[in-house]
Formats: C-alpha cells, structure tokens, sequence
C-alpha cells in the first residue's frame, strides 16, 4: 500500500504539536469515563486528533480544536454538504468502524507515525462500510472491517469532492 503525502498547506495560522496535545489531552479528560471511552486506548484521543491534523494538512480546511463532552457529532469536517470522519490508526490493517457509531458520508483512514505526522491512507463511502463484515473488537465492540487495500485511493475522494487534486479550497 502505498501512503499518500500531499504535503503540508498549512499557513502560520496552522496549530502546533503543544496545540494538538493540549486538545487531545482535553478530550481525554472530558471523555475518561463516558461509554464510548476505549479504556483500552489510552492514547485513542492523540490517534484522532492527529488523523484529523492530516486531513486538515491536505485540505487546508479548518481542524476543530474545540473540546466537547459529546464529541464531535460523528463527523470531524464538512465537504460541499458531504460529512467526513477521519480514523487513525496505529496498525493500517483495516478500517474499523463501530456498529453503533453514528453515520456519516464519507470514511477516511489516516495512519499514524507520531502526533501531527499521521498520512492519509484511503476512504470509502459509509454505507459501503456499513455493509462490510463485522468482527468482535475490545469490550463487547462489534465492528464493520474493510482491509486496508480495499479502501478507495485519496484521489478518488478529491474527484469526489469536485476539486482538482490536490485539494484546493
């Protein structure tokens, strides 16, 4: 599998490491405890807010860096009305997405190398993983699976966003 790295467009107005521990530190407090708190993962908030930071880099849209007690809604950026959850992982096996999660449109698979230098893996439409086998996870977690070389290549969610690649707003 080959990474995509679109580079970095971020202007002097992008957030800095200290910036990204500070909000992953923030969920992490507000979220110990809450029954979508992986116990297991630590680190889970750090993976996330990291993922979210590559497709910011890419995109150059706006990272929440908000912290909330009921998390982000589901999705971590809007597209041309299209909604899009970023996961990152520490392992790019698979794309693991709870059965209970709330939807979204658009799945994007980040991997993570340390805070703030994840990559953009692949994507793929969530009522397409929706309909992917499910596999037990931690604590009763029951996921959809979608192996990693079955995701979508980057470019073809920047067609998909009606943008030329790279992606340019």
């Amino acid at each position: 599998m080959a990474f995509i790295d679109l580079g970095h467009v971020c202007d002097a107005s992008c957030p800095t490491i200290p910036d990204l521990e500070r909000v992953a530190r923030g969920r992490m407090k507000i979220h110990r405890g809450q029954s979508t708190s992986n116990p297991i993962r630590q680190d889970r908030e750090f993976l996330g807010i990291s993922g979210e930071h590559a497709f910011h880099r890419s995109t150059g849209l706006a990272l929440d860096m908000t912290v909330r007690r009921a998390g982000d809604g589901g999705h971590d950026f809007v597209v041309h009305g299209q909604t899009i959850d970023v996961k990152c992982v520490s392992h790019v096996w698979r794309m693991l997405v709870g059965t209970k999660e709330r939807r979204c449109d658009i799945r994007v698979l980040a991997y993570f190398r340390s805070l703030g230098r994840s990559t953009l893996v692949g994507w793929e439409f969530d009522d397409v993983v929706r309909e992917a086998p499910t596999r037990p996870g931690l604590n009763n977690y029951v996921n959809h699976a979608i192996p990693v070389d079955a995701l979508r290549p980057m470019a073809q969610l920047w067609q998909h966003l009606g943008e030329l690649y790279p992606l340019s707003f």
